[in-house]
């Protein structure tokens, strides 16, 4: 299983880091991406990832920095005429009008491909025959959910944007990786921005360490860490916590899930 980081960005996007976007390659040529900001067309673009073998797509929820690039991404993948390329759409309640109302402003019927849109709630189970999904609740100032999954022998689970990771802590026994934001410092996270009901990246490090984490990656790291020190200022932030196996994704970092 590989995991690759289209975007790492939290919100607004930087010189050298796009929105969030994330692909799960399950041992096949068959992939699954997770959150389509703008601007991930783009970003796939650069990489080997081919859209054709692109098969299910999950959103998170729905703020912009993790939807806005489905559209093009689904109008560009109408450009291959190969064998295999349906998708399937799992998002939240809300992505149906969105992309039922585009299409009908802009005439567009996909030819290549068949689009499945389903609406995603806590605790329904997705079951590919190379993977099974879980979709899992997360606490955040919109509906917004993470999925727990099981694939080759691996449990991962892919957060979306959430306040606590202890949410999770019922799917963290035997898991092999946490994909989790890490957006903010502590100090930084002010009352005004607490609102918006992020995870510091503090709180990832306690809460990786308190329940034995085997390996976390973080990403979804504020435009204000615009540099390699306030970036490594994240990191040691987490890692005073956590002792397991940690990294701070960058766009275009990838990784073997082992």
């Amino acid at each position: 299983m590989k995991i690759v980081f289209f975007g790492t960005a939290g919100g607004i996007p930087t010189k050298d880091r796009n929105v969030t976007s994330i692909g799960l390659q399950r041992g096949t040529k068959r992939w699954s991406l997770f959150d389509c900001g703008d601007g991930t067309t783009f970003q796939i673009a650069k990489t080997d990832w081919a859209l054709p073998n692109l098969d299910s797509i999950f959103i998170t929820h729905l703020h912009a920095d993790h939807f806005f690039g489905i559209l093009s991404l689904l109008f560009r993948k109408d450009n291959f005429r190969e064998d295999n390329c349906d998708v399937t759409l799992y998002a939240p309640k809300g992505m149906r009008e969105f992309i039922e109302n585009s299409l009908e402003i802009t005439k567009k019927v996909f030819s290549n491909f068949n689009l499945t849109m389903v609406e995603i709630e806590e605790g329904m189970p997705i079951i590919f025959d190379d993977m099974k999904v879980e979709v899992l609740p997360m606490l955040h100032c919109i509906p917004s959910y993470g999925f727990y999954i099981e694939s080759m022998d691996k449990k991962i689970i892919i957060a979306g944007d959430n306040e606590n990771p202890e949410a999770l802590k019922k799917q963290f026994n035997g898991l092999d990786l946490l994909v989790h934001e890490a957006t903010f410092m502590e100090e930084d996270y002010i009352p005004k921005i607490r609102r918006t009901m992020h995870t510091t990246a503090r709180l990832l490090g306690e809460v990786a360490q308190k329940y034995e984490l085997k390996r976390v990656i973080a990403t979804h790291l504020s435009s204000k860490y615009s540099n390699k020190e306030l970036v490594q200022g994240l990191y040691d932030e987490i890692a005073l916590e956590y002792k397991g196996q940690l990294d701070l994704a960058k766009d275009f970092d990838e990784f073997e899930v082992k």
